[in-house]
């Protein structure tokens, strides 16, 4: 051993678990030791798992709350690498459960880092406080709503630390919703969580599955009772965003669960201004369904300035015809409405410069210069009397009139379209 130096004969031993050797190090073979460096072998030893050696520097007085230069204690480290009998040798000894590094870590957040519920039964079994938030303010039950469920059962137990909110105003069941741990949010939400709890920004935990698009923890937040169209600070609702960004499961999932179809953010726009921005047409016959009203007037961009136009308009302005095709189909706008666009020459020149503009315009002549057929009479018709209002569908459905003319008043004649 003679390429060891004297200081890396007590380091190397504790890190290869040579206890021959380290015995030999603590008993003087190689000069004597400084009680920083035996407390330096120990953490080397609880990071590696080295059990025997642990046991064999914490019988020579090595401290067990000893700090690497992180401020991680030897319990901490032993504990983020699922180190068990080395846990239980430094919870023996008398070590700290609660001391914190210097981002105000206990051995219990690493441990539910981690997702080891055994070393966390072991930590909490020795009075680790699971209230206890590091620097940005989570708990350890926090840390394990994201990535491990079986911990989040466990510490939901610990009911004192269910509803607090870390720097972010978030709760742990937040942080199950936005990692789609379905499980973790079940066991927060029957343990006593805040299930519409609004952080900093208004998100809740419905908002957090919609941003990450986890229909499945959408589906049972709603099942449990949450509020679909609690709004955040800037008035957005979970269906605005689903719209947004395309998620036609999640938009059925919402509205089946109760979300408004007509609800405004605090500029002005509904779903289906998202949806015809984002240009779904399966979202717009969605909204459609769920009694979106495509009549009202919306912001939207044109000619660098913000105007106030209607879902048809805002349709024809992006040349998506297959939307605009959509809204005339299901009685959402008329020949009158069409022959009013046409006849505005701003739009016109907007769209005369490119050739799917003029296919545009050309589309608006051809249904504006024709009268409105009998077909969309009927429905427009058949609408206003039964009204838009929730559960307008059943009331269509309870009508005694044949099936195919029932999927055409639902508009489910244009599902596969």
């Amino acid at each position: 051993m003679a390429f060891l130096t004297r200081e890396s004969v007590l380091v190397d031993s504790a890190n290869r678990d040579n206890q021959d050797l380290l015995l030999m190090a603590l008993t003087g073979a190689y000069g004597s030791y400084t009680q920083e460096e035996v407390d330096n072998a120990l953490i080397r030893a609880a990071i590696n798992g080295n059990s025997r050696c642990v046991s064999l520097l914490l019988d020579w007085n090595a401290d067990c709350d000893a700090e690497d230069m992180d401020g991680d204690t030897p319990l901490m480290l032993a504990a983020c690498n699922n180190h068990v009998d080395v846990v239980q040798l430094l919870i023996n000894a008398g070590c700290g459960v609660n001391h914190v590094s210097d981002r105000h870590r206990t051995a219990l957040h690493m441990a539910a880092w981690v997702g080891n519920v055994k070393v966390c039964q072991m930590l909490l079994h020795a009075g680790a406080d699971p209230t206890i938030q590091e620097m940005y303010g989570d708990t350890a039950l926090m840390l394990a709503a994201h990535r491990s469920p079986d911990v989040a059962s466990l510490l939901a137990k610990h009911k004192q630390a269910i509803n607090i909110r870390n720097e972010n105003g978030d709760t742990a069941l937040n942080c199950a919703a936005k990692s789609g741990h379905t499980e973790s949010v079940r066991v927060l939400v029957e343990a006593g969580a805040d299930i519409n709890a609004r952080n900093r920004n208004g998100e809740t935990a419905l908002m957090y599955a919609t941003y990450e698009n986890h229909v499945e923890t959408a589906k049972l937040l709603l099942q449990l009772g949450t509020d679909p169209n609690i709004a955040t600070n800037s008035g957005l609702v979970p269906l605005h965003i689903a719209c947004q960004k395309k998620m036609e499961e999640m938009c059925e999932v919402l509205l089946q669960g109760g979300a408004d179809p007509n609800f405004s953010d605090k500029s002005g726009r509904r779903p289906l201004s998202f949806a015809v921005s984002s240009g779904r047409a399966r979202i717009v016959l969605q909204l459609i369904q769920a009694g979106a009203c495509s009549q009202y007037q919306g912001p939207a961009l044109f000619n660098k300035r913000t105007v106030v136009v209607s879902p048809l308009y805002k349709a024809l302005l992006d040349k998506r015809l297959d939307i605009a095709e959509m809204l005339s189909r299901t009685g959402s706008s008329t020949s009158s409405d069409l022959f009013q666009i046409y006849k505005c020459e701003e739009l016109q020149s907007e769209l005369e410069d490119t050739t799917r503009g003029q296919e545009v315009l050309s589309y608006i002549k051809s249904i504006a210069c024709s009268p409105t057929s009998l077909r969309l009479t009927c429905l427009q018709v058949i609408h206003s009397m039964v009204g838009k209002q929730q559960g307008w569908q059943n009331k269509i459905r309870s009508l005694r009139i044949p099936k195919p003319l029932i999927a055409f008043l639902l508009h489910e004649d244009l599902i596969h379209c």
